[in-house]
């Protein structure tokens, strides 16, 4: 599940203006100096909503396919040594995250997704505030998707919303715990517009169907942990606790952090894997 990021240390006006001081020499010089302002500002105003797409405009004047094409390219074929390569290159490789920031799962993101797809908002297309770490399986179900009049905002965004700090998934797990089921739910307690805005989210990233494999191989490895833990008179609840608190240290919202944070709390899981008959270990 998402977690909230730091924002890269990258100012937007100097990135922006660098942009246009490059294009001088070029056959877009007059069209990026005639949008510098208002760009300028459009960015601005990005950051100060938060990339929130109920409140940031789409700029149909750079929608047509002509003027896309001038910032698409910035992002899609930079020069090297323009001023936006380094960046995009130091956010897809230099981030240091070990987790997708949009789903939790483990391993290095390799891919940018623009959180205003550049198809509708092409200006933001090298916004650093507007690109953020994701894995392929995010990127692909994510698309150019932002919202519609019911639910004007399917998606979390991994820099502006703090929320997602918090632990925002729980994993149900149902007995019998020999061979249980397993059940994604939205944490209880977050607030109506938050706990919509979840929802979207990992309904259309479809998180459900991409956790229930992981979560089932995971059950399968705490049995074998609970019975080493009882065959080397370990304490079990505390070897789980160390462990769950490990993985907390990379977001709540990880997989490996909520499935053992769900372990925990469920006591007559506990009871059944620190007391009762486990099953053969395969």
């Amino acid at each position: 599940m998402v977690s909230c990021i730091p924002l890269p240390d990258v100012c937007e006006t100097d990135l922006l203006n660098a942009v246009v001081a490059e294009r001088q020499g070029g056959v877009n010089r007059n069209f990026f100096n005639e949008i510098h302002v208002e760009w300028t500002e459009r960015v601005q105003a990005y950051v100060a909503e938060r990339g929130n797409p109920q409140s940031v405009p789409t700029w149909p004047f750079v929608t047509t396919p002509r003027n896309s094409k001038k910032f698409l390219t910035l992002y899609n074929s930079p020069k090297p040594g323009a001023a936006q390569a380094e960046v995009l290159r130091q956010l897809r490789q230099k981030h240091g995250y070990q987790f997708c920031p949009s789903c939790g799962e483990a391993g290095n993101p390799d891919t940018l997704d623009h959180y205003l797809p550049k198809k509708k908002f092409p200006h933001f297309a090298v916004t650093v505030s507007n690109l953020t770490p994701m894995c392929g399986g995010c990127q692909r179900r994510k698309s150019d998707d932002v919202g519609d009049e019911a639910n004007p905002k399917f998606f979390i965004h991994p820099y502006f919303d703090d929320f997602a700090s918090d632990q925002l998934l729980q994993l149900e797990i149902n007995p019998p715990f020999r061979t249980p089921t397993f059940g994604l739910q939205v944490c209880a307690g977050l607030p109506e517009a938050t706990k919509g805005t979840v929802e979207q989210h990992v309904r259309r990233l479809e998180l459900p169907k991409r956790y229930r494999g992981f979560f089932r191989n995971r059950y399968k490895r705490l049995l074998k942990q609970a019975q080493l833990c009882r065959d080397e008179g370990v304490p079990f609840r505390a070897f789980l606790m160390v462990t769950k608190a490990g993985h907390e240290a990379d977001g709540k919202n990880t997989w490996d952090h909520i499935f053992f944070f769900s372990v925990l709390e469920n006591e007559d899981l506990m009871t059944f894997l620190e007391d009762d008959e486990l099953p053969p270990l395969m």
